[in-house]
């Protein structure tokens, strides 16, 4: 339970993020995709997928600062 409540914390966070970042920080966080591999999968360079995880993992720590228990989740 506490499991399933956390991944549904962290994927309302990351709701109000672009579809694209989304994506990129799914696969590479939570699957566990290099980054090369998340650029190839996306079609996209190595660089726009470090990008994308980097924009998701900013608003994520922005919203931590809000939120306690996602806070604890992101550290």
């Amino acid at each position: 339970p506490d499991t399933a409540a956390a991944a549904h914390q962290l994927f309302d966070a990351l709701e109000s993020v672009s579809a694209d970042a989304r994506l990129a920080f799914v696969l590479h966080v939570v699957e566990g995709y290099s980054l090369p591999e998340v650029g190839e999968a996306l079609r996209v360079s190595t660089a726009t997928a470090k990008r994308r995880v980097r924009e998701a993992r900013a608003h994520l720590v922005r919203r931590a600062t809000k939120d306690d228990y996602l806070s604890t989740l992101i550290q």
